[in-house]
């Protein structure tokens, strides 16, 4: 599978979910709380995202390392 459909897939099936999970969270909690989370989590990814070496890293390696 090529890496633009393999992240067309991964936007099809995840997209919906946090849509429909983001809109309960702002209720919960307010816009601007979840934005500043929001931020914090896109940082953190792009930083850990340069470490990667491969597609597989990139796929949830770093976070399951197997050895």
């Amino acid at each position: 599978m090529s890496g633009s459909s393999l992240s067309i897939v991964f936007s099809l099936a995840v997209g919906p979910i946090t849509l429909i999970g983001g809109g309960k969270l702002i209720k919960k909690v307010g816009t601007s709380v979840l934005i500043i989370v929001g931020s914090i989590w896109f940082g953190l990814g792009m930083i850990i995202s340069g470490f990667s070496n491969s597609k597989i890293m990139l796929m949830g390696d770093l976070a399951y390392p197997v050895d």
